[in-house]
């Protein structure tokens, strides 16, 4: 791979070495380009939100987000970054839609049930947060997201 290819899986590589570096910056123009040599990647998409929101360029994180959502409305991994980045802009409801599909998506994980306990209690459903945060407990006693979550809820005086 040299420095000028021009193939969007080159521009992906240096875009996500630039960012391994820390240097988000760099890597924008990369991922931006691969994006626009394979506009149906949804990965590709995927990586260019979360450059974005490194630089804390949210609108335009979110549009990534969505981008990769509609080439794969399954893609969790760019429902629960659509979900951060929502709950980042108090667009409470709207990020719970996206914690419940990653959740639904991957009933099995212990950080998506915690995402979505976390999600829940944002939107002032404290006893279904209870829940989730119990169902991620259930697969890791010891996952640290979890626990303090369910420290949060206790403080709540949900039990």
């Amino acid at each position: 791979m040299r420095l000028g290819d021009t193939t969007a899986a080159a521009q992906s590589d240096l875009g996500a070495a630039l960012m391994a570096l820390g240097r988000a910056d760099a890597a924008l123009g990369h991922f931006r380009r691969a994006t626009a040599l394979a506009p149906e990647d949804e990965v590709l998409h995927f990586n260019l939100g979360t450059t974005l929101s490194a630089l804390s360029r949210t609108a335009e994180a979110e549009a990534a987000f969505r981008r990769a959502l509609a080439l794969n409305p399954d893609y969790v991994d760019a429902h629960v970054n659509l979900g951060v980045s929502l709950l980042g802009r108090r667009r409470v409801d709207e990020a719970l839609t996206h914690f419940q599909r990653a959740a639904a998506l991957r009933p099995d994980s212990v950080s998506m049930q915690s995402n979505l306990g976390g999600a829940l209690m944002a939107a002032g459903r404290g006893r279904d947060a209870l829940a989730a945060v119990r169902r991620a407990l259930a697969l890791d006693p010891a996952y640290p997201p979890a626990l303090d979550n369910l420290g949060r809820l206790e403080a709540m005086g949900i039990r």
